[in-house]
């Protein structure tokens, strides 16, 4: 939850509670990810949350992100690329 050992500092609570709110799931304190977070993912897999759900995803990625602002809702790009495998698994 704190990125260790690659990105020591990162802190990933906020990020994982906003996350289980959108998508009513719980996720793991400890993730094994791929820097990048490339994946292919089974359209069915997407499918099974509501559209609002990664609407409002979206939403909160790209307010922080295209604006440039950093005074954010708890979810950043790089934090995602850990949260992507639970979420979609």
């Amino acid at each position: 939850m704190n990125g260790n050992p690659h990105h020591q500092g990162l802190h990933l609570a906020g990020a994982k509670a906003r996350l289980e709110s959108i998508f009513n799931i719980r996720l793991p304190t400890t993730f094994v990810f791929a820097a990048g977070a490339q994946y292919t993912v089974p359209s069915t897999r997407i499918h099974q949350y509501s559209k609002r759900q990664w609407t409002r995803l979206r939403d909160i990625l790209a307010r922080e992100y295209t604006l440039g602002s950093h005074t954010h809702d708890g979810i950043d790009p790089w934090q995602m690329e850990r949260f992507w495998p639970s979420v979609f698994n």
